[in-house]
């Protein structure tokens, strides 16, 4: 195949033009040699849905080829080229004497619809198209013959006369006489978001969430909870936040958000409506669910696909601790912690380390308790300002979200991944040494996670772990909220905690800020023991270095696990979203569902982790 450019007056965009043009004939030809070309040997590979139809990814040369030889023969792709609606290939900042860098943001063709990813060009004189990649993504963001059904042209009297919106939004949303595509279980950000980009597709879909009314899931939390991360990284899709709104977003805000979203968005949402598990028929290729709703009937509902939206398994873990059974006072979990203004002139111990931990004896503390953290291991501690380090990109405002979405879901290959967050986490423990410094001397024991990897790696690896300090940090500094070692500790008693050198710390109430059991939990309550054990492992780091088991197909036909903050809810579900309207509508071709076919998540661990 040749390739005919038009001169430009821009080296690198015609850098661009000639890598993607070899790249368009490295496909065509299946020819390793080719490919090889045109890559980096330390190069690194993800795909969300474009070649695979999965979430899949690929460290180092051999292993990026094999993955793309694997799945190209049911995917070809075709037609690569520069994205015109995004940026035109800017240079990145080299350092001196070192090969420019260029960001490519591109878009091709595949069988069942569009592809747009991102790549990293390395100028090197030595390869047939002038640069190597370093990264690339490739991101299913259409399919053939199912076009979104936004933005709509149509006139509401036109399209259903003689009916009142009011009406139509009731009959739309009951499912009275028919049963939904999908059912979201967990009104949060994944319910919501991927509620909005299956409206966009045309897939009939339901909400359902255990609270009273849309945003309960943030209203309910802790009374002085702010969002620890900027602005940027919580908007949503389709409905960017007003210029009014705080950089660190109050729950309560952020809360009455999502019924603002849900209103705007029509997104079909049942509230006090309780999932009570279901059965999945082969046969059928549907699921026979049962929600228990507020009037105390049970409905049963018949959906395609399940997705797990509820943010974890919402079941509170109560730790073990000797003497716990015996203490007469108040001891109940963060999960049902309202106000610190219960607590005036009491002693609380909060047991717990983590954002909860530190903001619970924080509030305890504001509001006239006496508060103490007990510790059981080491905390990451960041000033908020360092941590936002770690996503600066998404601090200032006059850069389009999406863009620095997909640069950050470029990155996010397993090694290069890990390495980064070590060399934030140095820098990160170098700006904050005088913070740590003076949180050690008040008795607190801190670290960097495993490997010296920081609170970003241990999101992903465990879901917390950390807190980006606002305030809580100097109180402890000062002596104001106590820390105690779970090492010092000999039992609890009756009246609150007797140390190892005899010491007794009298107590009123003891606050579990201990986290949640885990996901696999709910799913063995829901499906019963054979379905957790067929889904597997949720969250962490999977065998080729994806997250295992969320926002991707999982070994259990139908059935999608949603989990992550905000930043990924945005990030993935218009994916998770195209996905699911793959498989309803028969495109994803059937050697691609098969087990060993390479385009699914290995069996056997590839990437050490």
């Amino acid at each position: 195949m040749t390739s005919t450019l038009d001169a430009t007056t821009d080296p690198a965009l015609d850098g661009a033009r000639l890598w993607l043009a070899a790249l368009d004939e490295a496909f065509a030809s299946r020819d390793r040699s080719r490919f090889e070309g045109l890559f980096l040997e330390e190069s690194f590979y993800r795909d969300l849905g474009a070649l695979t139809w999965n979430f899949r990814q690929a460290a180092g040369r051999d292993n990026l080829i094999d993955l793309i030889l694997g799945t190209i023969d049911g995917i070809n792709p075709r037609d690569f080229r520069v994205d015109d609606s995004k940026p035109t290939v800017p240079a990145l900042s080299q350092e001196e004497g070192g090969p420019r860098v260029i960001e490519v943001f591109l878009a091709f063709e595949v069988d069942a619809g569009t592809a747009d990813g991102l790549a990293y060009l390395v100028e090197d004189a030595t390869a047939p198209a002038g640069w190597r990649a370093v990264n690339l993504l490739t991101r299913i963001d259409g399919l053939r013959d199912h076009a979104p059904h936004w933005p709509r042209r149509d006139r509401f009297d036109d399209t259903h006369p003689d009916v009142r919106w009011s009406e139509h939004r009731d009959r739309e949303s009951s499912f009275t006489d028919s049963d939904p595509d999908v059912l979201l279980v967990g009104g949060g950000q994944f319910g919501v978001m991927m509620a909005a980009h299956l409206n966009r597709l045309g897939v009939p879909n339901v909400v359902i969430d255990k609270h009273e009314r849309v945003g309960d899931t943030w209203r309910k939390r802790y009374e002085s909870l702010l969002l620890h991360q900027p602005h940027g990284m919580l908007y949503f899709p389709f409905l960017k936040f007003p210029d009014s709104y705080p950089e660190y977003i109050p729950k309560d805000k952020f809360a009455n958000w999502f019924e603002a979203y849900v209103e705007a968005l029509d997104i079909n949402f049942w509230t006090s409506s309780e999932f009570k598990g279901g059965s999945y028929d082969e046969a059928s290729g549907r699921w026979t669910v049962r929600i228990a709703q507020a009037d105390g009937s049970v409905r049963e509902l018949r959906p395609r696909h399940v997705v797990l939206t509820t943010g974890g398994s919402q079941k509170p873990r109560i730790p073990d601790i000797a003497g716990l059974p015996d203490f007469a006072g108040e001891v109940v979990h963060s999960s049902k912690f309202v106000d610190g203004k219960h607590y005036a002139g009491k002693n609380v111990l909060v047991v717990g380390t983590g954002t909860s931990g530190h903001d619970i004896a924080l509030d305890i503390h504001k509001q006239g308790g006496s508060s103490t953290i007990l510790q059981r291991s080491p905390a990451i501690v960041l000033d908020i300002e360092t941590a936002n380090l770690s996503y600066a990109p998404y601090n200032p405002r006059d850069i389009p979200v999406e863009l620095i979405d997909i640069r950050f879901m470029s990155g996010m290959v397993y090694p290069q991944l890990k390495q980064n967050f070590i060399t934030q986490t140095a820098l990160g423990d170098e700006i904050d040494k005088e913070l740590h410094d003076k949180l050690r001397a008040a008795g607190m024991k801190i670290g960097s996670g495993p490997e010296d990897t920081g609170f970003f790696y241990s999101y992903f690896l465990t879901g917390g772990g950390y807190y980006l300090d606002v305030g809580a940090s100097q109180r402890i500094i000062d002596g104001d909220i106590g820390v105690i070692q779970t090492d010092d500790v000999e039992t609890f008693t009756a009246t609150g905690l007797r140390l190892k050198n005899g010491d007794e710390v009298p107590l009123d109430a003891v606050i579990l800020a201990t986290g949640y059991e885990p996901i696999e939990t709910a799913i063995e309550e829901w499906f019963g023991a054979e379905v957790r054990e067929k889904v597997g492992k949720v969250w962490g780091f999977g065998t080729d270095g994806e997250i295992n088991n969320v926002w991707k197909p999982t070994p259990q036909d139908g059935l999608w696990i949603m989990l992550g903050a905000v930043a990924q809810a945005r990030w993935y579900t218009p994916t998770t979203s195209l996905l699911i309207k793959a498989y309803i509508e028969n495109l994803v071709p059937r050697e691609f569902l098969a087990e060993g076919h390479p385009s699914r998540t290995p069996k056997e661990q590839i990437v050490e982790i």
